[in-house]
């Protein structure tokens, strides 16, 4: 932090589990970290050490990038941690037409809607994990953002098969070990548009490399590198 207020450094990506933790080591945060209460970016302005979070904006470019429109839709975010907060912070001041939290936790679901319900420009509702069949009959947008499904912990996959799921819809899944997750193989087979996670990776990077640099970041580049090194596709 200090080489990036002295200026021999541009800037940091901070990652889990230290996104909260660097909080109190910054002189400012930014408007998107705030209302994300995380930081995954940090650079310097005028000799402050700035906190910044691209993780919303990077999964918004995501969905952009895929084509996918958001405005009057309705999205469900599954999960509640810092990737889930950031997401739900900038989706909640899109024009999206309703925001659905839901967590295997249903209070912390409950939370991280009225935490974003003041700065809200659409509906926000919270809950658990039950009546998921009920909830995607009734959604145009799912964003994966816990655990489930990951390689490496014991979070089972999301109880949501295909029958579940609408060609129409988009499915987005965070998580990219695997790259193609047991709830992206159910959306694919239904036909859904279906959206990896290493596409929010790789925008939430180009963003805080616009921010260091200045510049657009080489998109396809990342992709192409990042796909290699995970694999698949």
């Amino acid at each position: 932090v200090n080489m990036v207020r002295r200026g021999s450094l541009w800037g940091i990506n901070v990652t889990y589990p230290y996104k909260q933790d660097i909080i109190p080591y910054l002189d400012e945060m930014t408007d998107e970290a705030r209302r994300s209460e995380a930081v995954n970016t940090i650079f310097a302005r005028e000799g402050h050490v700035m906190g910044h979070n691209t993780d919303g904006i990077g999964g918004v470019m995501a969905l952009n990038r895929n084509g996918v429109d958001l405005e009057d839709t309705r999205v469900a975010i599954i999960g509640a941690g810092g990737a889930a907060r950031a997401l739900a912070a900038t989706l909640a001041s899109r024009p999206i037409a309703r925001l659905v939290i839901r967590n295997r936790t249903a209070k912390r679901a409950r939370d991280l809607a009225e935490h974003v319900k003041p700065f809200a420009t659409c509906d926000v509702e919270a809950g658990g994990l039950d009546g998921l069949k009920e909830l995607l009959q009734d959604i145009d947008i799912l964003i994966q953002c816990s655990l489930a499904g990951m390689q490496g912990t014991d979070t089972p996959p999301l109880p949501i098969t295909r029958d579940m799921l609408d060609a129409h819809q988009t499915v987005m899944d965070i998580v990219y070990t695997p790259l193609v997750t047991p709830l992206l193989v159910e959306a694919r087979a239904a036909g859904c548009l279906t959206i990896v996670g290493t596409e929010m990776l790789i925008c939430q990077g180009a963003e805080a490399f616009r921010i260091w640099t200045g510049t657009d970041a080489p998109i396809e580049t990342m992709d192409a590198a990042v796909r290699g090194w995970i694999g698949g596709g």
